[in-house]
């Protein structure tokens, strides 16, 4: 038996320290101390006893006496907070604390309102479908299977990568499903992201761990602490599919706003990242390895690129761009990879609900367009059925001049502040006029 962990839980929410001992088993651990930024919310009893919350504020003497100590740090979150656990994160490996002592608590899907996948794979495990898409969010919100003459199934999820795309397709075909092609959701930079690699997503890869068969996550120390009652239950549970992810979509289905346009730089550096040699070698085998596997189960892989918006796509670096395609060329000439590249349909900013993944009127649109290229990758007709119609009409120009303000913004950033000020007082009067 392994000596048990000497464990300090950092919770951001009262929840998340329920949410820790929900699912740990409490002989892999000795609870230190728990710290949180809302401790007189929290009531907690440990063998018998009660255990002190301690403040937030208060860590930092805590992270001087405990910092030549074997001690892990855990930072639990009952819903995906990436930001506040990356800070904290930030902050114990300045003070000292060795890089592989702070743990992300998070499982992704959980805790969610939605938690969509799981629901639609076990749907696609026993159910005949014609494909399933796979892919990170802007697949899982961007796509809109009613557009698409087939019956399929969008297995696309938050921060999902080529790796775990790889493995639930490799879980439906086990399940024998006679899938006639299979939409691998890519990006520009989808050869670089590995979420296994990443603290901040680390914990959304934990609910792909639990649902789909595979190799031990020994190097994850927080998925060890699990307990079998806990894992059990997680996948054990049950909920109607929703194939579309259409309740996740509408839920996040709002126009953009002019706020929004504040954060390109942010929005740029989320989809710009670093190539990694690594990770490119890495993600490239996985892909290669995903044609293979629908070829062999008589599915054609079809790789899938869908737009950002006009200021993103506008400044995306071309050279990564036209290196994305040429990878992307070279597997279509040598083994067969079909392309749909909808990176330039150029959509206006009332099909998108931020600067990178579009809204249900968006979803709409490109997947109609994408449904125009089917036709063509897949040279057989499609089955008789009857599309939802949809018609896109442009709304007025209050979204072309959204774009301008904005860009006027980035330019004369000494402005933003007496800018703030003009949108709160003629905001009004602008959209009146504008309409």
């Amino acid at each position: 038996m392994k000596k048990a962990l000497n464990v300090i839980l950092v919770a951001f929410q009262p929840q998340a320290v329920k949410t820790f001992f929900d699912q740990i088993d409490y002989s892999k651990i000795h609870l230190l101390e728990v710290f949180s930024d809302r401790p007189n919310q929290v009531h907690l009893v440990v063998d018998g006893n009660h255990k002190d919350i301690l403040p937030l504020h208060s860590i930092l003497p805590y992270i001087e006496q405990y910092r030549e100590e074997d001690v892990y740090w855990i930072l639990g979150s009952a819903y995906f907070e990436s930001g506040n656990l990356e800070a904290i994160a930030k902050l114990l490996r300045a003070r000292g604390i060795p890089s592989d002592h702070v743990l992300n608590g998070f499982i992704g899907g959980f805790y969610n309102d939605v938690t969509h996948y799981q629901w639609n794979l076990r749907y696609a495990e026993r159910e005949p479908l014609d494909y399933i898409a796979t892919g990170i969010s802007y697949i899982e919100k961007g796509l809109d299977i009613t557009q698409l003459p087939y019956r399929g199934g969008n297995l696309a999820a938050s921060s999902q990568d080529l790796y775990y795309s790889y493995r639930t397709a490799v879980d439906i075909f086990a399940h024998g499903n006679p899938l006639k092609f299979c939409l691998i959701g890519v990006c520009p930079y989808i050869l670089s992201y590995e979420m296994r690699q990443s603290f901040a997503t680390i914990g959304a890869s934990r609910q792909y761990e639990l649902l789909l068969p595979g190799e031990a996550r020994e190097e994850d120390i927080f998925f060890g602490l699990l307990s079998d009652s806990f894992k059990k239950g997680y996948v054990e549970r049950s909920a109607p599919a929703d194939l579309g992810n259409v309740a996740f979509r509408r839920a996040s289905s709002h126009d953009i706003t002019l706020d929004t346009f504040f954060n390109v730089e942010r929005a740029l550096k989320d989809v710009i990242v670093k190539l990694r040699q690594k990770s490119f070698q890495n993600n490239l085998q996985i892909l290669q390895s995903y044609i293979r596997l629908c070829q062999e189960h008589g599915a054609k892989p079809i790789a899938v690129m869908l737009p950002f918006s006009p200021v993103i796509h506008d400044r995306y670096p071309q050279r990564e761009l036209a290196d994305f395609r040429a990878v992307l060329q070279s597997l279509h000439d040598t083994m067969g990879l079909e392309i749909i590249d909808l990176f330039d349909l150029r959509l206006d900013y009332d099909c998108f609900c931020d600067l990178t993944h579009m809204n249900m009127r968006g979803a709409a649109v490109a997947s109609r367009a994408l449904n125009e290229q089917l036709e063509r990758v897949l040279h057989y007709p499609p089955p008789k059925i009857i599309l939802k119609s949809y018609i896109y009409i442009k709304r007025p120009c209050k979204d072309r001049a959204l774009h301008g303000l904005a860009l006027w913004f980035q330019k004369y950033r000494a402005f933003r502040s007496a800018s703030f000020f003009f949108a709160a007082f003629s905001s009004s009067a602008f959209i009146c006029f504008v309409m």
